[in-house]
């Protein structure tokens, strides 16, 4: 009886363990099958609201160019010229484009990225049905990368729009949308399922160039591909609560690093564009960069903190307020400045017509400037492709080779191209890829004005500066500064 009495108990214990792991196993499968009904029926509820946005870009190129007397163009010329030496005539580019939508009103309503739309001569929105819409543009913010487009439809299932504010890390989170244009032969938007990997992420400021600000940002590592730009990132619940914007990826696939803007920051710059206006954002009147260290050795700068002002707009609060080129902004409104991303998160934050105090650093001294925030103006175009640099006429007077570039002067012809002033610097015509020029960062089209502290107007400017300068040279162009180290 003893012996019954000790053995009993281990018994007892091993059918205690096998019914609570059967138990567990159970609770397992019925908690996956909730997930995957979850999954199941929020495709069902938001993929009707999912659009494909399908563009198409008319680019004429070709033909000849003729410019007259003051840089303007002269279109008889340009027709002679071409018979004359028997020419082909301008032609016409087409290209597509591909992205993503989601319906937020019945109405027809769709919310996606500027970028997706950006340039277009045509916009198709295909719906889940297989019906297809030309659209209408009702307004854009390229800053955010935010559009509004309306389809003639009515009737139509209406995404839920969420609160992006509530979004913690490690929930779930689905993107839906129409990757690699699959949608032309079925009409179903696809559906991927990750968990929001980060919040209030801000992407690499050289993204500013192209007049986009991309901060804030949730990420997710629910797999976000070409084509799915513009759709919407969508909680548990069914709820919109971002709309997919871009990858990071360094073969073009994807590598589970996706970003969305917010939903709430959407919904607000969606309010106001479909009330015909423009996003006010603060603009002070300069352009800046991160600083690495050959830049604050020239700066003569113990660390690489602040953002580095490279050029100051004429009759801009900037200017006004006595900031100049080389100035090293430091802080904002007595809040640290680490890199030109938190300068920009700043003044996003900041309301147009505010005082702000800069303090900033000149000539390794501090010193406060305060400025009013006024509204941004529309912005123009940059050059950012060597493309766009006119071939060097016949005879065009050149400077010799120096540190892997040859630069080429600006003439009247040459400054109506490029959109500059004459004897405003030199443009580089060829760089070497292998030269300390290239390896700054400098590219064929950039125009130098700056050469180890030496200004530059003229090709007579740049051969002296290039004759004095020794060692590590610091450049400026219309592109920020550079270090040319030798």
């Amino acid at each position: 009886m003893l012996w019954f009495s000790i053995m009993k108990r281990p018994i007892a214990s091993l059918i205690a363990l096998s019914f609570l792991f059967a138990a567990r196993a159970a609770c397992a499968q019925t908690a996956a099958a909730e997930l995957e009904d979850t999954f199941v029926r929020i495709a069902r509820q938001v993929g009707p609201s999912v659009v494909s946005v399908n563009t198409l870009h008319v680019k004429n190129i070709g033909g000849v160019r003729f410019y007259g007397p003051g840089g303007r163009r002269d279109p008889h010329m340009e027709e002679y010229f071409r018979q004359l030496f028997g020419l082909p005539p301008q032609q016409q580019l087409k290209q597509t484009g591909l992205g993503s939508g989601v319906i937020i009103d019945k109405s027809g309503v769709i919310m996606t990225n500027d970028h997706v739309i950006a340039g277009a001569n045509v916009i198709e929105v295909r719906l889940s049905d297989g019906r297809r819409f030309e659209a209408k543009t009702l307004g854009t913010d390229p800053r955010s990368d935010i559009a509004v487009i309306k389809i003639d439809a009515d009737g139509l299932p209406a995404a839920i729009l969420g609160d992006s504010d509530k979004l913690a890390v490690g929930q779930w989170s689905l993107a839906i949308g129409n990757p690699f244009g699959f949608i032309v032969k079925n009409p179903q938007p696809s559906m991927t399922a990750g968990i929001i990997s980060a919040l209030h992420r801000t992407i690499s400021q050289y993204v500013e160039t192209g007049n986009r600000y991309y901060g804030d940002l949730i990420q997710t590592d629910a797999s976000i591909n070409i084509g799915n730009s513009g759709g919407p990132l969508v909680n548990l619940k069914g709820e919109v609560v971002g709309i997919n914007t871009l990858i990071f990826s360094t073969t073009g696939g994807n590598l589970g690093i996706g970003f969305a803007i917010p939903v709430n920051r959407a919904k607000a710059v969606m309010d106001v564009l479909m009330k015909g206006r423009d996003i006010p954002y603060g603009w002070l009147g300069i352009m800046i960069q991160p600083i690495d260290a050959p830049v604050a050795s020239a700066f003569r700068m113990t660390d690489t903190n602040g953002a580095l002002v490279y050029h100051v707009t004429a009759g801009s609060p900037a200017d006004a307020a006595g900031m100049r080129r080389g100035d090293v902004i430091r802080k904002f409104d007595g809040g640290d400045v680490d890199d030109p991303d938190m300068f920009f998160f700043r003044l996003l934050e900041t309301p147009v017509g505010s005082k702000v105090t800069l303090g900033v650093l000149r000539g390794g001294k501090p010193l406060d400037l305060v400025l009013t925030v006024a509204n941004r103006p529309p912005s123009r175009a940059r050059r950012t492709e060597e493309e766009d640099v006119p071939a060097a006429p016949a005879g065009a007077a050149k400077a010799d080779l120096w540190s892997g570039v040859r630069v080429l002067e600006i003439t009247r012809e040459i400054a109506f191209a490029l959109g500059v002033q004459p004897q405003c610097g030199v443009v580089i015509d060829d760089i070497d890829k292998g030269g300390a020029a290239y390896r700054a960062g400098l590219r064929r089209g950039d125009i130098i004005d700056e050469v180890g502290r030496l200004p530059v107007r003229t090709l007579a400017d740049f051969n002296k500066a290039a004759a004095r300068s020794k060692g590590n040279t610091i450049v400026h162009t219309d592109k920020g500064y550079a270090v040319l180290e030798e």
